[in-house]
């Protein structure tokens, strides 16, 4: 195998020869394996056979006790595999029960495609300012200053140095965690979803190079399996073609589910067109966002059968009547919030 790995020839000759090395190798060996005894071909947990003694004193082999896996042990191989691979379905079925039929196949979507929004600076700068002056405050205290506030406990250093005085700050605590989700269904093309990348744009253009977090998702479906796509990767603004059905409960349980943790304020901002007709029921996204508290609201654009979407979402939406008002509807939403916090 060493001598094939320096050939020069193409990868594939060099598995040629790889595999011809293998086939004499079980050439040699498959006589004497032939007569050995197969126990289980299946990928199960065996304990391991212990000699036990008859009551006659002569050794006895134990019989073999096949354990399966449990099911609580496989949900959370499940789980942990699902961190990092692209179905992300056992961890929307962690959440809602794994024995719920409603529940459809979740993938994560990375073919988007690059977003050219139009910025208006007048909102960029409003947004800055919410998050600066709205923004809870730390004290920070500067000591051995040359002027100031005198600072009793350096007075020593007066004829010295001089260095007698503080100041003391009150920073703003940058420390929000606020996630968009945007409805991408069939009902979003057109100048609907443009709109949405403007407000996604904005966002983003007033938060970069805050210690604040952003981020911005996308969900739509395909072929039966909602897709989870991401708006913002490495501060590039990303976009998706709509498409499908609308599958909120299970998009709002990923998102949330991803979303950092430690931070103290976490908002998630779910913006749709219409109601819920696929997957799992709204009720686990909230009931899940509460848990974690994540505070959940639901912007209804535009749809015309309010009590409808009010008996799916109950507290946590508020309605705009056409997407032209998106911009200034998440404006005023950040400022009620900074002020009122869920209230």
């Amino acid at each position: 195998l060493r001598e094939i790995r320096d050939l020069d020839k193409g990868v594939t000759e060099r598995c040629k020869k790889r595999a011809e090395v293998y086939l004499d190798a079980w050439e040699a060996l498959k006589d004497p394996i032939s007569s050995l005894a197969t126990i289980d071909k299946t990928l199960k947990w065996y304990p391991s056979l212990a000699d036990k003694k008859a009551p006659d004193g002569e050794i006895k082999k134990a019989t073999t006790v096949k354990r399966p896996m449990s099911a609580y042990v496989m949900h959370q191989i499940e789980l942990q595999l699902a961190l990092d691979s692209p179905d992300i379905t056992p961890i929307i079925q962690s959440v809602v029960g794994h024995d719920n039929d409603d529940v459809v196949p979740t993938s994560r979507w990375d073919f988007s495609i690059p977003s050219r929004p139009v910025i208006d600076p007048h909102l960029v700068a409003r947004l800055k300012s919410l998050f600066l002056n709205y923004a809870t405050r730390k004290t920070v205290v500067n000591r051995g200053l040359l002027s100031g506030k005198v600072d009793r406990r350096r007075l020593s250093r007066a004829p010295v140095s001089g260095r007698c005085f503080h100041q003391k700050e009150k920073l703003p605590e940058l420390d929000w965690n606020v996630t968009l989700l945007m409805d991408a269904s069939g009902s979003m093309r057109g100048s609907k979803w443009r709109l949405v990348e403007n407000t996604v744009g904005n966002l983003h253009k007033a938060l970069l190079g805050s210690r604040n977090h952003f981020q911005a998702y996308a969900y739509f479906e395909v072929d039966g399996v909602c897709m989870i796509s991401r708006l913002i990767r490495d501060r590039q603004l990303l976009s998706v073609p709509p498409n499908g059905q609308t599958a909120s409960g299970q998009a709002i349980i990923a998102v949330a589910y991803f979303m950092p943790k430690g931070r103290k304020r976490n908002l998630l901002i779910h913006v749709t067109d219409g109601e819920s007709n696929l997957g799992c029921d709204v009720r686990y996204g909230i009931e899940y966002c509460r848990k974690q508290k994540i505070h959940l609201v639901t912007l209804g654009c535009a749809y015309k059968d309010r009590h409808a979407m009010t008996r799916q979402y109950g507290k946590s939406i508020q309605f705009v009547d056409h997407y032209g008002q998106l911009p200034r509807a998440i404006e005023r939403l950040l400022r009620h919030t900074f002020l009122y916090g869920n209230k």
